[in-house]
């Protein structure tokens, strides 16, 4: 991944990769047809290890030890965290949207939300090379305007993930909650039960420290996001998002889930957040996040869906987070 310090004009061109107040950032149709195609990099288990202890998932599919006590494992090693690939193809998108979209001409809108979603076609083992291919970003006027790339995460030609990353200024349906959140989150005892039993609540500081290690154990450099010295300090969109492998995992531990007999992967992950929200998140913040679940999912009686809300202290909406997990039978 390109490790170089972005300019103040692409910056500019590009405010919402970049700390700040939001502006304009320009439109161009089409863009260049080109593919951003990456060096290949491999995942160690400190690396692994980092992300596990930046975001608080305990799943022994990432355990240096625990991972041979699973039963029928067929991966045959650690795997990478679903949420540090998905880190490594964002990251990808906004280095190669910073390029393209210093050559825009026409205004646009900074888009208020970013829309992930990931489908996981195979696990991605530690010391596994993988290499991300970017397709060039497509735009569009509708949903308050819209920038969006094709990401693929490959593996000896495989792919392993494929997803789209997309900004708009409009709300995306799935934001559109269908009840109020309660009011004094905070003072909620952590792993409660709240609405009857229908929300798992599960509360989390941000930690600048924590994005740091994430990002470092996703590849990334932490600067582009963090720079005590110059000042700057910026969450990116997916460490909030990846928050959700925690509150899901001690959800079913609260409910005595057997992790080492019935194995889940994932299948997809629908995201969903709102930047500027995102771009006002400060270091020791609360984030309260709520999980509903299981839920009915039409992609097969034997996945499990759960819908994961990430709550600020007043109720803001931050993300709504949509998880598929399949058996590992299946995955």
């Amino acid at each position: 991944m390109g490790n170089g310090i972005h300019t103040a004009a692409a910056a500019q061109a590009a405010p919402f990769f970049a700390d700040g107040q939001a502006g304009l950032m320009p439109f161009a149709r089409p863009y260049k047809a080109t593919v951003a195609n990456h060096d290949q990099v491999s995942f160690n288990q400190l690396h692994v290890e980092m992300a596990r202890n930046a975001t608080g998932d305990f799943n022994p599919f990432h355990d240096a030890i625990k991972w041979q006590l699973i039963r029928n494992n067929r991966f045959g090693a650690p795997i990478v965290l679903g949420f540090q690939l998905e880190m490594l193809l964002a990251h990808a998108v906004a280095q190669q949207r910073r390029e393209a979209l210093a050559n825009g001409s026409q205004p646009l809108p900074v888009p208020r939300f970013g829309c992930y979603r990931f489908t996981f076609a195979e696990a991605v083992r530690v010391g596994e090379p993988v290499e991300v291919e970017v397709k060039a970003a497509h735009l569009g006027r509708r949903h308050g305007g819209i920038i969006s790339n094709r990401v693929f995460l490959r593996k000896e030609g495989r792919t392993a993930v494929a997803g789209r990353v997309e900004h708009r200024g409009e709300r995306p349906e799935a934001m559109r909650l269908d009840f109020r959140p309660p009011a004094g989150l905070a003072e909620l005892p952590d792993h409660s039960w709240l609405a009857g039993g229908r929300h798992f609540l599960k509360h989390r500081v941000l930690q600048a420290s924590d994005a740091k290690n994430f990002l470092a154990g996703s590849q990334i450099a932490p600067h582009h996001y963090f720079d005590d010295l110059e000042g700057r300090a910026r969450f990116p969109e997916l460490f909030p998002l990846s928050l959700v492998s925690s509150a899901l995992l001690e959800r079913a531990a609260s409910s005595g889930y057997d992790f080492m007999a019935r194995p889940l992967v994932y299948a997809a992950h629908d995201l969903n957040i709102d930047l500027q929200r995102l771009r006002q998140l400060r270091d020791g913040q609360q984030l309260h996040l709520l999980v509903e679940g299981p839920l009915a999912t039409a992609a097969s009686r034997e996945h499990l869906r759960y819908r994961c809300l990430g709550l600020l202290s007043r109720g803001e909406l931050l993300f709504v987070a949509d998880i598929r997990l399949a058996p590992l039978s299946e995955g």
